[in-house]
C-alpha cells in the first residue's frame, strides 16, 4: 500500500423521476498499491502491516483500510480473516514468534469476543483482545514450523464481529 488520497467534488443531485438540479457534495477516495511483478520478491523484514502495505498479503475477511491519528493503519475483520505469509519466514533456525497488534473495540464486558488464531490449519490460540491496543505474541514450536511449508503459509483469524441489530440498533 503506498498511500490514499480522498477527492471532494460538487456533483449534480438526481432522482429517478426529476432531471438534476441541484448541486450537492460527493468524495471519491483513491486507493494506490504497488504491484511486484511476478516472480520478484518482495524485500522486507518479516512484517506485514495490515491496513498499510498489505495488498500482496490479504486473502479475505477483511474491510477497507483505516488510519488512526498516531499514524498506525490497521483494517477491522470480518468473522474470518485470512493473510498469506511467505513459507520462508517459517524456515529461519532458532526460536520463532508470530507477534499481532489488535484490539476489540465493538464488544461489552458482557460480550466479549474471542479470537481463534490458526497457522497453516493448526489452531495455534485463543484469546479474548483488550479492549485498546496490545500486542500479542505466539512462540512456534518446532512440530508446528515443521508442518508448515510451501509457497505460502496462511494465517487465520475468526472472531465474532458486531451487529449493530444485536444492540438494538
Amino acid at each position: 500500500w503506498v498511500g490514499q488520497e480522498t477527492f471532494n467534488f460538487p456533483r449534480f443531485i438526481r432522482t429517478s423521476e426529476e432531471p438534476p438540479s441541484e448541486v450537492g457534495p460527493a468524495r471519491f477516495v483513491l486507493t494506490l498499491y504497488r504491484l511486484h511483478p511476478a516472480g520478484r520478491a518482495v524485500t522486507s523484514a518479516s512484517v506485514v502491516d495490515v491496513g498499510g502495505d498489505d495488498y500482496a498479503y490479504l486473502v479475505r475477511g477483511f474491510w477497507g483500510p483505516e488510519v488512526l491519528p498516531d499514524g498506525t493503519s490497521f483494517r477491522w475483520t470480518q468473522g474470518e480473516a485470512a493473510v498469506d505469509l511467505p513459507g520462508d519466514w517459517f524456515t529461519s533456525p532458532g526460536p520463532l514468534t508470530l507477534t499481532l497488534r489488535m484490539e476489540q473495540n465493538w464488544t461489552t464486558p458482557e460480550r466479549p469476543s474471542t479470537v481463534s488464531l490458526s497457522l497453516g490449519g493448526s489452531l495455534l490460540a485463543q484469546f479474548v483482545p483488550r479492549p485498546e491496543w496490545s500486542t500479542y505474541s505466539f512462540p512456534l514450536s518446532d512440530d508446528l514450523r515443521g508442518r508448515l511449508g510451501g509457497e505460502t503459509v496462511v494465517l487465520t483469524l475468526r472472531s465474532t464481529t458486531w451487529q449493530p441489530s444485536a444492540e438494538g440498533l
